[in-house]
């Protein structure tokens, strides 16, 4: 928790003024430094006694600006990994390759695509 200051103006920074900004300064770091140091200790005793350490939880990403727009003619992210195609009915279909000759005389009628409803 940094604490924000004022501003000072020039005329207002007095040598005494300027060592109590660089006291609080170093305080505000060592407090930072001590918080840090219970929390390690806190999560050591909670293993100890068999429990889980504290979670570290993001920040909160509401305050970063937003993501740059995509440009207008861009398609939209996944778009191009699809497995499978959709024909213009919405039944996929599917790729049968006769490789063997035992797929070769069963399919020997059928097209290359066959439809499978799913």
């Amino acid at each position: 928790m940094r604490i924000e200051l004022p501003p000072i103006s020039v005329a207002e920074r007095t040598p005494l003024v300027e060592s109590l900004l660089a006291v609080i300064d170093l305080q505000q770091q060592r407090l930072q430094q001590l918080q840090e140091t219970v929390q390690q200790l806190r999560d050591e005793i909670a293993l100890l006694k068999g429990q889980k350490p504290r979670p570290t939880i993001a920040p909160s990403r509401l305050e970063a600006p937003p993501p740059a727009p995509r440009p207008a003619d861009a398609k939209r992210p996944g778009s191009d990994k699809r497995a499978e195609r959709l024909q213009p009915n919405g039944q996929r279909s599917l790729l049968v390759a006769a490789d063997h000759q035992h797929f070769a005389e069963l399919f020997r009628d059928c097209s290359e695509e066959v439809d499978v409803s799913g």
